[in-house]
This record gives C-alpha cells, structure tokens and sequence, in this order.
C-alpha cells in the first residue's frame, strides 16, 4: 500500500515534487493534445463562419464576453495607430498635443471599461467582489463615453 497523508496539501507537494517526468509526457499527449484536436471540429467552423459573416455561432454563446474583448481589443489598436482626433477636441483645445492627450484619455476609459466588462463576464472574483464599490462606476464612464463617440471610433 502507498503513502499516506495527513492533508491534501501535502499529497499535492508530493505529487509536485515526486511527479515522474514520462507521467507529464504522457499527460501532455493523452489530455492537452487529445483534447485541442478534438476541439477542431467546433473551431474550425467557428474560424470559417468569422471569416465569411465576422462572427461565429460559437461567439454568440456568450456575446457579451465576445464583444468586449473585440472592443477592448480594437479600441486598443485604435489607440496606438490613431492619425485623427474627433472634431470637438478640435474646437476645444485648439492645440495636436492637447487635443490628442484628451483623446487617448478618452479611449483609456472605454477600453478600461470593456476590460472589465471581460473580467466580470469571465467570473473574475476581484471585480466582481468589488464591483459596487469600485468598478461599477467606471465601467459606467467608459460605457457613457463608448456611446458618445462610438461613431468617432475610426482612424
């Protein structure tokens, strides 16, 4: 008969410790691989229906958590390849340097917002155990300022 233990913790450090390196050979083989290769046969339609609507029906499971990493993502890269700035910075503060520094400001929040968007959709114990105390408001904020300039949002 084997080892016993007193408590679990010490039956994981063992295990971490004691582990036989053909064991993780074989893990790797048998449940990682095994398991990307079976799941082909619901990414690649998933990769072929994004190609051809922009979206797949695999996305719509949960949509939220799709959207806001497509957002966070690609207000992101707007941010860092911008060449224009909205009008209305324009008018404001009449200066590139200002004007753009306003701008980005803008564009932190809404991306901060679909951040956390992700975060909370995608079972995150932080913010959700802080979200009336921190968080709600700037989600709020960068959803606000989404709204606002969601037809600026082009470069």
């Amino acid at each position: 008969m084997g080892k016993k233990y007193k408590s679990v913790e010490e039956l994981k450090k063992d295990l971490e410790t004691n582990f036989p390196w053909y064991l993780e050979v074989w893990y790797f083989f048998r449940y990682r691989m095994w398991n990307r290769l079976g799941n082909l046969k619901w990414q690649i339609p998933n990769i072929l229906q994004r190609a051809r609507k922009g979206w797949g029906h695999a996305d719509t499971w949960d949509f939220s958590y799709y959207l806001a990493g497509v957002i966070a993502g690609g207000v992101t890269h707007l941010k860092e390849i911008k060449h224009g700035i909205p009008n209305e910075f324009w008018e404001k503060y009449k200066d590139e340097k200002t004007a753009g520094a306003e701008w980005d400001l803008v564009l932190d929040k809404i991306i901060y917002a679909f951040q956390l968007a992700k975060a909370l959709d995608g079972d995150d114990k932080d913010i959700s155990e802080n979200w009336e105390t921190i968080h709600k408001k700037k989600f709020e904020e960068g959803f606000d300022l989404f709204k606002k300039y969601y037809f600026n949002l082009w470069d």
